[in-house]
């Protein structure tokens, strides 16, 4: 992709500047570890470029998170980076963009972070779903259920991340029946907010000793 005619190409395609377009083709060959080609021809394809323009835009976001962070950019599995643009290529919100950036980043500074059923809910996830996940991980616990501060507008989704298992139902104590506003923070959902560097839920444990029972 160091070809400059073809940059020259993605970037009247797109319709962003070249110094975005450029720089979001070479960070993806270092993780590729080797140049990569876009089919020129597909380009006037207005679905086409259109996803070109998405990833681009994450690419640059990603590339931030990496800079911020002082991580070296290193060669990426394909098998995991591949579909990773590929679904991102469908994002145009920004807070899913963001999402997506941070996964990213995420998989180049941790490989544990390379897995694919991380991109498997991000592709099933809209901007919605990520601004709402955003704002209850500081308040959802693992195993803990709590009653989420829920704004109109938040149950489907709530629901749509139930239904993808970042998100679990439940009650708070289960001899009272409370509404579906207690949730849980999944396994699955706790790793997801990891990777996506969001704000979490901290437990804290008291080191003060419980009162002793004057019956006794």
């Amino acid at each position: 992709m160091s070809d400059g005619s073809l940059i020259d190409l993605l970037t009247e395609s797109v319709r962003l500047a070249r110094t975005p377009v450029e720089t979001a083709c070479k960070l993806i060959e270092g993780l590729l570890g080797e140049p990569f080609k876009i089919a020129g021809g597909m380009l006037a394809d207005q679905l086409y470029a259109w996803q070109w323009r998405n990833r681009i835009e994450i690419v640059n976001k990603a590339k931030e998170h990496l800079n911020a962070r002082g991580i070296a950019i290193r060669v990426v599995p394909p098998g995991f980076l591949l579909p990773l643009l590929e679904g991102a290529g469908y994002a145009e919100d920004g807070d899913l963009q963001e999402s997506w950036a941070r996964l990213l980043a995420a998989a180049v500074a941790d490989e544990g972070y390379q897995h694919p059923l991380y991109i498997d809910v991000l592709r099933r996830m809209s901007g919605d779903d990520a601004r709402v996940l955003s704002r209850l991980a500081p308040y959802v616990f693992p195993s803990k259920a709590i009653r989420a501060p829920a704004q109109p507008g938040d149950s489907k989704s709530v629901d749509r991340l139930v239904a993808l298992g970042v998100l679990e139902r439940g009650y708070a104590d289960p001899q009272e029946l409370f509404g579906p506003t207690h949730i849980f923070m999944s396994p699955l959902g706790f790793q997801l907010a990891e990777a996506l560097g969001l704000e979490l839920a901290k437990i804290v444990v008291s080191t003060q000793q419980p009162p002793e029972d004057p019956t006794k």
